[in-house]
């Protein structure tokens, strides 16, 4: 167990992620018996300090810093410090360094709408945040791919839509979302729509004056419902907002037991460009285990269909730490 020690809490979630990368599956306390104690003090008057101490009380490392606590920069200076602290006691490095809980994508636009060029980040992410340069060098080519798809969105005065359906064919083991089986729930689905549509008129006179720029139907599991309620569906979000501005159009097929042909059929002529067909595992055991009820040959099948019909923008899931799987 790592004992935590702190003056101040604004930075338990970042020293709490810190400790899970270097030491997993190590329980964090703030009481009782350990082997390993975190303390971290910021003062009024600097230097702040973090410590690592063993068991003994004997220290280990120390750090000192500088920084105002009302300063954005002070907790990556303590994440920074930390990281360097069990790095050096551990012999070994992250490959993402003290990134955690933030997209790295995200501090590339950051730094770059701040007037960085492309190997500045990449400088910035090695010395500044302990990334390895493989993997700094991979978030910066995300983040241009990123930017030119979005070059073309008017953030001022776009939006993005989503839609609900909140119906599966099964609800999974680990699933957290609004979603009832179709089975149980199906007479559910007409009062549902009829109650969505309404909802989109509403929000579509609201939005009027604004431009779409993406619509992204989710769930649960939208072909869960029947071909023909899928394009009622479709036909009503074409008719209410202005899709001329509409760069990406996405459907969640997830569910390999809830796609068939016809509803493939129905999205592609729809104009849908993008579907997720998601196995979430390549293992037939953990299928069973999670509750869904297909196959992996199920999922190769619904992949392979809808690339014979058109699709060519399919995302599929993978779930890592399902149960009953490791690592290998």
């Amino acid at each position: 167990m790592i004992l935590l020690e702190q003056n101040v809490n604004d930075y338990d979630y970042d020293i709490r992620t810190l400790i899970q990368a270097f030491f997993n599956n190590e329980k964090v306390v703030l009481n009782g018996d350990y082997r390993l104690k975190v303390k971290l003090v910021v003062n009024d008057k600097e230097p702040h300090y973090i410590s690592l101490t063993d068991s003994d009380d004997k220290l280990i490392k120390t750090k000192e810093f500088y920084g105002s606590n009302a300063d954005k920069g002070l907790r990556d200076e303590v994440k920074r410090q930390l990281y360097d602290i069990f790095s050096e006691y551990q012999s070994r490095k992250l490959p993402w360094g003290a990134l955690t809980g933030i997209r790295p994508v995200h501090i590339v636009n950051e730094l770059v709408d701040g007037g960085f060029d492309y190997d500045e980040c990449i400088d910035t992410f090695v010395n500044d945040y302990r990334v390895s340069r493989e993997k700094a060098e991979l978030s910066v080519n995300v983040a241009k791919v990123e930017r030119r798809v979005l070059k073309n969105i008017d953030y001022k005065n776009g939006y993005s839509l989503y839609i609900g359906i909140p119906f599966c064919p099964t609800t999974c083991l680990y699933c957290s979302f609004a979603s009832y089986p179709v089975k149980r729930f199906g007479d559910l689905v007409e009062p549902y729509l009829n109650a969505l549509f309404k909802e989109i008129d509403y929000v579509a006179s609201l939005m009027k004056v604004q431009n779409l720029h993406s619509v992204y139907i989710g769930g649960g599991t939208p072909t869960a419902i029947g071909a023909d309620e899928l394009s009622r569906l479709i036909d009503k979000v074409k008719s209410s907002f202005d899709m001329d501005n509409v760069l990406e159009f996405t459907v969640e097929a997830g569910r390999p037991d809830s796609i068939t042909a016809d509803k493939l059929n129905v999205l592609y002529d729809e104009g849908v460009t993008r579907i997720s067909i998601n196995p979430q595992t390549m293992q037939d055991k953990t299928l069973k285990l999670i509750g869904r009820q297909h196959t992996v040959s199920d999922f190769i099948r619904a992949y392979n269909l809808a690339r014979e019909i058109g699709f060519d923008d399919i995302n599929t899931d993978l779930i890592m730490g399902l149960p009953s799987e490791t690592i290998d």
